[in-house]
């Protein structure tokens, strides 16, 4: 069963599996396996083979083949109930084959071919060339917007003028149309198919595979063995949705450049600009950031690669933010915290190309679900405004906590503080958004890490809970449209409180 597990890591020789099976079985390596040579299927009993050159599992003799994406435990020797020991997840082009008596388990070996290198495509030069070819294609054909902006360009917070609005999403228009050109058209070097079919070409499996490995790590509380870089699954294996959505976000960023070149020199040529969107690429690949993230493009998609989970480590993302200061410093469980990119600006254009959808029929059904929701929504909204109802009468606008499953996780839990930490985020926010003072922010983010630390201990967690209730009252005083959330934070941290002496009666 170790062995078939050791086949998510898509081995193609006896030495890949072997560097595989590390990851369960770090102290016997399979070279050591009292291995015997065998000419011939078995005359009776059940016996399975795993045949790398075929890609193929066949099962003979009255053998079960294994569920795939399961977990499965050992039957022998010290284990945990609650710790699966092994995770299948076979590799898109596996095989899990049944065989009757005298039917051949060995099929011909299959005529040696070199495999497809996508990335070289999708990331390489074929990429700059093409974007330089469609931008500078659209640029010749048809007038240009006289400005260049983008709505990066403008101040946080500012309104743009419909003049501004206009300009931006005609070359926002433009961007769409070249990216999805892009994507979907088929190329020579991509044996026919489109670089979107690449995208999403084993994706799932990818994250199947990464999700064992988290949970192999947080239940072993040991990193697993990453892929080695010359092997297969590295080199040529799937995409998975991390490096999809930094695939998304590097089309975005040259064609940004290649459209400020432009404007900037109309009369560049095609070689000229694929050269400098070439190098921007490389660039930005290994010094860009995705939403202020201090890992850069190619570091994440080097982990998803060597399928490593991502792993928050450092100082927080954002200081000011409770729920990262919180996670930077254990609250949250020990433990690794893994985190990821959930790719939801792949969906904001509602287009097919960008979405993670991998068939366009997947796609028509989701937005059809979409517009199903949205129109339940807006019929709620409208009830309870013919009911004299306010539908915006909620005290907290960008945060969501279910009250209910806080309640029963129990205070032992990290839950309850997660929670917690959510509505004092929301908090903040309004405060940076109200001009609120420095000293305010910094003051309440203070006095929740301190409760936070005083979690478990009564005599601290009362004096720590004090000190957090009057920083809100402040907050209130000084901000008076800020009083309901206030409140509600200091309803909610005295029935916190109320708890905490129930659970230390004496």
């Amino acid at each position: 069963m170790t062995l078939i597990g050791a086949l998510s890591a898509d081995p193609r020789s006896f030495d890949e599996l072997a560097r595989a099976w590390l990851r369960y079985q770090t102290e016997v390596a399979l070279e050591d396996l009292p291995w015997t040579e065998c000419h011939d299927v078995p005359a009776s009993g059940p016996w399975l083979l795993l045949d790398l050159a075929c890609l193929r599992i066949v099962a003979g003799g009255g053998a079960e083949l294994p569920e795939d994406r399961a977990a499965f435990q050992r039957d022998e020797g010290p284990w945990n109930p609650e710790i699966p020991v092994v995770w299948i997840n076979l590799p898109p082009d596996w095989q899990c084959v049944p065989v009757a008596d005298g039917e051949p388990a060995l099929l011909p070996l299959p005529v040696p071919a070199e495999p497809l290198d996508v990335r070289g495509v999708l990331f390489g030069r074929a990429l700059a060339e093409g974007l330089a070819r469609r931008t500078l294609d659209i640029a010749r054909r048809e007038p240009l917007p006289a400005e260049r902006l983008s709505w990066d360009d403008l101040p946080w917070g500012s309104k743009p003028t419909d003049s501004q609005r206009e300009t931006m999403s005609r070359w926002h228009a433009l961007t769409i149309r070249v990216h999805a050109d892009w994507l979907m058209t088929p190329r020579e070097d991509l044996e026919g198919q489109s670089p979107r079919h690449f995208l999403h070409r084993g994706r799932n499996w990818v994250e199947h595979e990464l999700n064992a490995r988290e949970l192999q790590w947080s239940n072993e509380a040991r990193c697993p063995r990453p892929l080695d870089r010359d092997t297969f699954a590295y080199r040529y294996g799937p995409l998975g949705r991390h490096e999809v959505v930094m695939y998304f976000d590097l089309c975005r960023e040259l064609l940004r450049a290649a459209w400020d070149r432009i404007a900037a020199e109309p009369e560049i040529g095609e070689d000229a600009l694929t050269k400098a969107l070439h190098e921007h690429a490389q660039w930005w690949l290994a010094e860009g950031s995705i939403g202020g993230d201090p890992m850069p493009p190619a570091t994440i998609i080097e982990e998803e690669r060597r399928r490593k989970p991502l792993v928050r480590t450092g100082p927080p993302l954002d200081p000011d933010c409770p729920l990262c200061r919180l996670e930077a410093e254990g609250g949250l469980g020990a433990g690794p915290t893994f985190c990821g990119f959930d790719g939801h600006q792949l969906d904001l254009d509602d287009e097919f190309a960008f979405s993670l959808c991998v068939t366009r029929e997947e796609w028509e059904k989701q937005q059809e679900d979409y517009r199903r929701f949205n129109e339940e929504m807006e019929a709620e909204r409208r009830e309870r405004e013919a009911a004299g109802e306010d539908p915006y009468a909620g005290v907290w606008k960008t945060s969501y906590v279910n009250e209910e499953a806080l309640r029963e996780a129990g205070l032992s839990s990290p839950w309850p503080v997660m929670g917690f930490a959510m509505r004092v985020a929301e908090l903040i926010g309004d405060l940076k958004a109200a001009d609120g003072s420095r000293e305010l922010i910094e003051s309440l983010n203070m006095a929740f890490d301190a409760y936070c630390a005083a979690d478990g201990d009564h005599s601290l967690s009362a004096v720590a809970a004090a000190q957090l209730a009057e920083t809100l009252e402040q907050i209130a005083a000084a901000h008076p449209p800020l009083t309901p959330k206030a409140a509600d934070l200091q309803s909610q941290l005295a029935e916190r409180q109320r708890q905490v002496e129930l659970d230390f009666p004496f």
